[in-house]
């Protein structure tokens, strides 16, 4: 008996493993979001998860773990959504810490409320590193496409707090303002397209860094470009726009703005299919439609000679159209980020079958 107590007591030099007992917890904040959020086509903008969150309609954030050495996931598209001010999942799962190199993976993807339906998502590598998420994102069907992820180490002070998600925009924003500059009468605007885009692709989110030591990795591929006119609007009745006045109007609610696959201007689709603003209208008394061509990389920045040759995630990007009859078609750029909101603003989660975190 006394050999095995001797034998035990050497065992103990190692560290005594940490299993926790303490629930995960996540937190929501701070986002890639603000009050200027834009107006879409299908909605507005997420602009506050801890304020604005709508469960009932199946808002969530869908999250996905692994610890370490597991060889399976310990979050697999989980819903953890708000309910009674406190972040919540069902199905309580707990810290388990066995050695001074163990760490956690998070992955989440933003889930918006009804009627969105998101695509497909597909889980990289379930038993392997880098833990990876991927989805297909298709223009014709926009929805607010954010991804989320962090890593939790056993040396880290915080390591049994609630596990705050930083989201990141995956797409861009882009729409178009219409002024009728000419004195010959009403502009009447019949459609807008973009041509010559990418519409779809495959966004993913992996859990390592890049070269800037930037944790999660994002990125893009798949792109697929096409001629056909993607996004913006065919009015079913053209609408008339008075001299010195603007589409859309600023007093109305009208929702802009299209998601985009963040892209380069400067790749075509053949020899000469530059990605492309293509606007529809009729002039004063005139009953002929022009139908005017403005290649993205040719249009300036406001209020400067130099063109913005791509969109980029994250950045809202207003097409500024003026409209005169001897000038045709002039076309400036205004662009601006998504806010990001810098003080952390942490929801709690109490999962049902515990009250009060471990400090």
């Amino acid at each position: 008996m006394l050999g095995c107590i001797l034998l035990f007591a050497g065992c103990t030099r190692e560290p005594v493993p940490d299993t926790g007992g303490d629930a995960i917890r996540f937190s929501f904040g701070p986002e890639m979001t603000g009050s200027e959020a834009p107006a879409t086509k299908f909605g507005v903008l997420k602009n506050d998860f801890n304020d604005d969150f709508d469960s009932e309609n199946g808002e969530a954030v869908m999250v996905y773990a692994r610890r370490n050495n597991n060889t399976s996931l310990i979050f697999l598209n989980d819903a953890v959504t708000k309910q009674d001010g406190k972040w919540t999942y069902d199905g309580t799962r707990y810290w388990s810490w066995s050695a001074s190199g163990d760490y956690y993976d998070f992955l989440a993807l933003y889930k918006p409320s009804s009627p969105v339906v998101l695509p497909n998502v597909t889980p990289i590598n379930l038993s392997d590193s880098p833990l990876g998420l991927s989805l297909a994102y298709d223009a014709s069907e926009p929805f607010d496409l954010m991804f989320a992820g962090t890593r939790r180490r056993y040396g880290d002070d915080n390591r049994k707090d609630a596990v705050n998600l930083t989201f990141q925009r995956m797409l861009s924003a882009v729409g178009i303002k219409v002024k009728n500059i000419s004195t010959v009468g009403t502009l009447s605007l019949k459609s807008y397209h973009f041509v010559n885009i990418i519409s779809s692709g495959l966004a993913s989110v992996s859990a390592e860094s890049d070269a800037q030591n930037n944790f999660p990795v994002v990125a893009w591929s798949n792109p697929s470009r096409t001629n056909a006119e993607i996004c913006g609007v065919t009015f079913p009745t053209a609408v008339s726009i008075p001299i010195n006045g603007t589409y859309p109007d600023p007093a109305s609610a009208f929702n802009n703005y299209d998601l985009m696959v963040p892209q380069s201007h400067e790749e075509t689709l053949g020899t000469d299919g530059y990605p492309a603003l293509v606007i529809e209208y009729t002039l004063g008394d005139a009953t002929q439609t022009v139908k005017a061509t403005v290649r993205l990389k040719d249009i300036p920045k406001a209020g400067t000679s130099t063109p913005i040759t791509r969109w980029d995630r994250g950045v809202k990007y207003l097409y500024e159209i003026s409209i005169d009859l001897d000038g045709g078609v002039q076309v400036q750029l205004t662009i601006a980020p998504w806010d990001k909101i810098e003080a952390e603003t942490p929801g709690l989660l109490v999962p049902p079958d515990w009250n009060t975190p471990t400090p």
